[in-house]
């Protein structure tokens, strides 16, 4: 580590560099699992909407909040292990 300039040695020691994976990683999937989210809720679209102007209603509004849930577990997961 003689390459290394103090300042990036001890943040290396601090675990600084082993937490960029986590977000790399998460940069990388987010989009793809957006999109398989995103098509999923109109494959199923195709089956529930035109019913009821209520369904609708509900259905659109459950899916449009359902990534909430999962995208909060992943920025927790973040969270916890920066500190």
């Amino acid at each position: 580590m003689q390459f290394l300039n103090h300042q990036t040695s001890n943040l290396l020691k601090k675990g600084y560099q082993v937490t960029r994976w986590r977000h790399l990683l998460i940069a990388i999937l987010t989009v793809p699992a957006i999109g398989v989210y995103a098509i999923l809720c109109v494959l199923l679209a195709d089956y529930v909407t035109g019913m009821h102007w209520l369904l609708d209603s509900l259905y659109y509004l459950i899916a449009g909040l359902a990534w909430i849930y999962p995208a909060g577990y992943v920025i927790g997961w973040l969270a916890r292990h920066e500190a």
